[in-house]
């Protein structure tokens, strides 16, 4: 104020409080963050946010994960260019230990970026052996196809040194006017929920609240309920939906009855599984089973996939700081061996019934090119997968080949006699039902921006969305346009052809 008149910035803020919503159909914000997503659908995430404030001209951009592209089709976009200079990102955010989320962030260190990563302590447990492994992929993959891997352990060297573990449910500033709070999630151990307060002398704060991949329970450790306060923010969601189509009340638990069924008929039992925490929860299931003496503790259990191995090591050494229940911190069952590669043939070829959870969860790498075809022209054999089976992956082929057909697997051609059994209860994805009870707990929902799903699931969701959740706008984040988004929510949209220029 200046002899009693109000200056124009002091106009213009105490019209923004007077108008409230009205706010998001100026065309001259003050402050706003373009957000996008790099792929529509659900491998290699990584969300793209540039954060403006129109009266100082300041600039910030950062990224929400970046992850590897997994499925066949779209594996040669990991040698793609990224879309923006590495070199000008001022931070990162990893919301949790899967290499569709953080696949590609030593590329990103090697192509030039080196400011922070910020994910959540327990998450920060698991980088370090997800990256290298993934490192020793790429370079023996690339003796195959003679194409220069992404990355190698010096770039994962570079890349743990940027990394910083922040606790849950704490404030971190992570730039003049941005704080991030990584929020409990039940998707897998370290996973969390990302909440980035944008604020500024001008207007009121925008709050984004990135779901990453989520669950509301896990088995390992009790999900903790989101603060009242920042239920009721005025907030925009960025939201997964990779099981949009699915109810909680669609899943079957069948995992354990087919084991027992197995174990009785003394088959050779083959268990592909994922090597975070897919291969501890079924450790734990199988401690239970034998707990309740629904299978013999004499029964031979092993685990193959030095990954798996190492994660375990952590869940077990690290379980207290990982949050887990009292009961889980012991979930290893009795008779457990680890294979070496040194025993791994004498343990395939041996004619003892016996139980082997091996890595990887759709079949297509590690130790389970190696266990599945032998097993799968056993007459007593059982191929037991546990997760969802993508195109193109040994799994899926399996999954389609019918009864006692001739089936190429790995280069050599087998008849399939083994029974391969599929499950789908422990996707440590919520539901369609759960994503909408998670939304329907904030209060002040402006904008919900739907992420990580497949194209159709992402529309039919939406529609679903319209109906059920009281949200000022709804929309499905892609690559074809970006959202910008103001302390109300949606101010526009606009082709992302202009974003990175």
């Amino acid at each position: 104020e200046e002899k009693g008149e109000k200056t124009k910035i002091g106009l213009n803020f105490e019209l923004l409080q007077q108008r409230g919503d009205t706010y998001m159909a100026s065309s001259k914000n003050p402050l706003y963050v373009d957000i996008m997503a790099l792929h529509p659908e659900v491998t290699g995430s990584c969300i793209f946010c540039v954060v403006k404030n129109s009266y100082t001209r300041e600039k910030v951009k950062f990224i929400v994960d970046c992850g590897l592209f997994q499925e066949r089709e779209h594996e040669k976009l990991n040698t793609a260019k990224l879309p923006f200079s590495p070199e000008n990102i001022d931070f990162a955010i990893i919301t949790h230990n899967h290499l569709d989320h953080i696949g590609r962030i030593p590329y990103l260190v090697k192509e030039g970026f080196y400011k922070p990563i910020f994910t959540t302590e327990q998450t920060k447990l698991f980088l370090k052996r997800a990256w290298i492994n993934t490192a020793d992929i790429l370079k023996n993959n690339s003796k195959i196809t003679n194409i220069t891997p992404l990355y190698d352990e010096e770039e994962v060297r570079r890349t743990m040194g940027l990394v910083r573990g922040c606790p849950f449910n704490q404030s971190i500033q992570v730039a003049e006017n941005i704080k991030v709070t990584f929020l409990p999630n039940g998707h897998v151990a370290g996973a969390a929920m990302v909440l980035v307060q944008i604020s500024s002398y001008y207007t009121e704060d925008i709050n984004l609240l990135f779901t990453g991949d989520y669950s509301n329970k896990n088995i390992f450790f009790d999900v903790e309920d989101i603060p009242e306060e920042i239920k009721n923010l005025p907030i925009t969601i960025i939201t997964e939906s990779t099981y949009g189509d699915m109810k909680s009340s669609d899943v079957e638990e069948t995992f354990s009855d087919n084991i027992i069924k197995a174990v009785k008929e003394k088959r050779n039992i083959v268990i592909p599984a994922f090597s975070f925490q897919r291969t501890q929860t079924l450790l734990y299931i199988l401690k239970c089973l034998q707990k309740s003496k629904q299978i013999s503790s004499y029964f031979p259990i092993y685990l193959d996939g030095k990954l798996s191995q190492d994660y375990t090591n952590i869940f077990i050494k690290h379980g207290e700081e990982l949050g887990f229940k009292k009961e889980m911190l012991d979930f290893i069952p009795e008779n457990l061996k680890y294979i070496t590669k040194e025993t791994r043939w004498n343990i395939i070829h041996s004619s003892t019934p016996k139980i082997i959870i091996t890595s990887s969860g759709m079949g297509s790498y590690g130790p389970a090119q190696m266990h599945i075809p032998e097993v799968l022209p056993q007459e007593n054999g059982v191929i037991h997968f546990t997760g969802y089976m993508a195109e193109g992956t040994l799994g899926r082929k399996l999954q389609e080949a019918k009864e006692d057909s001739v089936v190429e697997v790995c280069g050599v051609i087998k008849k399939k006699k083994a029974k391969i059994l599929f499950s789908n209860e422990f996707s440590s994805h919520a539901k369609s039902d759960e994503i909408i009870n998670l939304l329907n707990q904030f209060n002040s929902k402006k904008l919900v921006l739907i992420n990580h799903g497949e194209s159709e699931i992402k529309d039919s969701f939406s529609k679903m969305l319209e109906e059920t959740i009281s949200s000022k706008d709804i929309g499905i984040l892609g690559t074809d346009y970006l959202f910008r988004v103001g302390p109300y929510g949606l101010i526009k949209t606009m082709s992302t052809k202009f974003c990175f220029q």
